[in-house]
């Protein structure tokens, strides 16, 4: 994708970073500047640590759908959250299910993980009517977050997680293509429903969430019919087994 950073590779899954990430973070930054340096930099920090999380979240999608014989090809970082790459979704309704659920699974248990954590303490400080201290604070709120992207990422709507988990359902009964084109129209309800509450509210990110939904469902219902088209094919339109690889330095001449 242009405007994007290569970062490395996380178990062998190419990692990059939009540019306007980096935006995000300049925006929280001088938003929390009236209150110090310090509030500044924590809030930085801990937009930083949720998507750490959905990094984990996403790479959970990666590595799961590995197992099922679906190379990853790389996770991208965007300022509303993250895409993971895959060659392609299996169609197999099972799978695709697994897959998904694997995402939202993650952030809970993340979220378990840091309540096992830091739980005890914040519990003795609510307990005792002591304010909480700021890395109290900064577990408490992370534990949150973290159980907002699961829900979050349920909701039936192209392409999240929650949708792909209805359209496997409906692939259960109906054929792949009808079953996401009733998951796009369920996916483009919801997206609408967030760009017109978004700018209502002027929660901007939740209208551009809305915008990306909308345009990821539309790609959903391009590569189905795309399936549906490459399944029925007719046989003598494939490749025959008897073809020749061509060289970069090879001459095709007429005989």
């Amino acid at each position: 994708m242009k405007w994007s950073i290569n970062a490395g590779r996380l178990f062998g899954i190419k990692f990059r970073i939009h540019v306007t990430f980096f935006l995000l973070l300049l925006y929280v930054f001088f938003s929390d500047i009236k209150e110090g340096f310090g509030q500044a930099g924590l809030s930085v920090l801990f937009v930083c640590a949720i998507f750490a999380c959905v990094i984990i979240h996403e790479l959970s999608h990666s590595l799961v759908a590995r197992r099922f014989g679906r190379e990853p090809k790389s996770i991208m970082l965007l300022p509303i959250g993250g895409v993971a790459t895959i060659d392609m979704m299996p169609t197999k309704p099972s799978q695709e299910i697994v897959i998904s659920i694997v995402g939202p699974a993650t952030n809970i248990v993340i979220a378990i993980l840091l309540a096992l954590v830091g739980g005890p303490s914040i519990a003795a400080a609510f307990n005792k009517s002591v304010n909480p201290t700021a890395s109290q604070l900064f577990i408490l709120n992370l534990i949150a977050a973290n159980i907002v992207l699961a829900v979050f990422n349920l909701l039936p709507a192209l392409p999240m997680d929650g949708g792909r988990v209805l359209r496997s359902i409906l692939a259960m009964k109906f054929d792949y293509l009808r079953a996401t084109i009733w998951a796009v129209a369920v996916g483009k309800v919801i997206a609408a429903f967030f760009v017109v509450y978004g700018f209502y509210s002027r929660n901007f990110l939740l209208a551009l969430i809305g915008f990306f939904i909308f345009a990821g469902a539309d790609s959903e219902k391009r590569q189905a019919i795309y399936l549906a088209m490459l399944a029925q094919r007719p046989p003598d339109l494939t490749i025959p087994p008897e073809y020749i690889n061509l060289e970069q330095d090879d001459r095709i001449t007429r005989q």
